[in-house]
């Protein structure tokens, strides 16, 4: 089995400065992409690297993005009821609707704003691999999961490069609102280190899209597997090994 570590300390300049992978053997069942520099690896389950997949919710850093674009501000607060989130019924804001990736808030936001405003939006900024029908999306509540349209692990690795590398308006604007802590021991260590990143599981497809910043390096890094949302577990881990950064604690870290 193909280890992690052995293929990121040769992926280029940047590994000098972000840390190396400490993950150990891979589950064949996952792909990880790594882009670092100008190279991008693949390991694992290769065959879903162009496989037309839900997105999930990685989408909805991309809503979130195309609000930020339109002058949204990110302090408004906006009643959901989610089982996923402590003491709901209550009020939340953007980057805790990110945080706990809650459909009450994007599925608001989205009556408010029409499926034609995500459209354009998310057109602009190439989330899809492919043009949006005009008819995109056919059910506004599927916003969230990214209607009936489908993306690669490819495509989703060259959107969250874009995103790190500032490359699309308001990038600046929405990494702090997708920001995954460290531990005090690895921030002492690595004090110049971020991880960003958003989770994303449905119709049994598991994400993990993200990656890392030091100073002006940075390695973006796209997990998916096909299963059980609790696969996400793994995703999870695999996104903090890639920078050899110790699981913290984490409402979203079991």
């Amino acid at each position: 089995m193909t280890l992690l570590f052995s293929l990121l300390a040769h992926c280029g300049r940047s590994s000098a400065s972000i840390p190396a992978s400490t993950c150990s053997e891979i589950d064949p069942d996952f792909l990880i992409l790594i882009k670092d520099g100008d190279g991008i690896q693949q390991i694992g389950n290769v065959g879903l690297a162009s496989k037309k997949l839900d997105p999930a919710s990685t989408i909805k850093p991309a809503l979130a993005l195309a609000l930020l674009q339109d002058g949204f501000d990110p302090e408004r607060e906006i009643l959901v009821k989610d089982k996923f989130i402590e003491g709901t019924p209550r009020r939340i804001a953007l980057s805790e609707a990110l945080l706990y990736s809650s459909n009450d808030y994007f599925r608001t936001v989205a009556r408010e704003k029409g499926g034609e405003f995500f459209r354009n939006s998310l057109a602009e900024m190439a989330f899809f691999p492919e043009p949006l029908p005009a008819s995109w999306p056919s059910a506004l509540e599927e916003i969230v999961h990214g209607g009936d349209e489908r993306t690669t692990a490819i495509q989703q690795l060259n959107f969250v490069e874009r995103l790190l590398q500032g490359g699309i308006p308001e990038s600046d604007r929405l990494l702090p609102l997708i920001e995954w802590p460290r531990t005090q021991s690895d921030r002492e260590i690595h004090p110049d280190l971020h991880l960003y990143g958003k989770t994303g599981a449905w119709n049994q497809t598991v994400w993990f899209v993200g990656g890392a910043k030091q100073g002006k390096e940075v390695r973006s890094v796209v997990i998916v597997t096909r299963g059980h949302w609790t696969r996400r577990k793994q995703a999870i881990h695999y996104f903090y090994c890639s920078f050899a950064q110790k699981l913290p604690v984490h409402p979203l870290i079991p």
